[in-house]
């Protein structure tokens, strides 16, 4: 791997993390865990908050994550001769 992917795939991981971080405050300063889904009995390993906030914070990292890669793969593909084709 070169030292440009390097620092890209460096760049969307940090990104991203903070961006989860962000998205996790403030989706569970409105949303209990325990309350999302059925009414009846979560499953046995979502009985506690801690597992609902650790699942919804890697959910938010995995989507921020492919949102800031896919960014990165379009900026790195634009063209660069100087013809706009829009």
């Amino acid at each position: 791997m070169n030292k440009r992917t390097q620092l890209d795939v460096g760049v969307v991981v940090w990104a991203s993390f903070l961006t989860a971080c962000v998205a996790t405050m403030v989706c569970f300063a409105f949303v209990d865990p325990l309350l999302i889904g059925d009414d009846e009995a979560p499953p046995s390993w979502a009985r506690d908050r801690m597992t609902g906030y650790a699942v919804g914070f890697f959910f938010f990292w995995m989507s921020c994550a492919l949102a800031s890669a896919f960014t990165a793969f379009l900026v790195e593909t634009r063209r660069t001769d100087g013809t706009d084709d829009v």
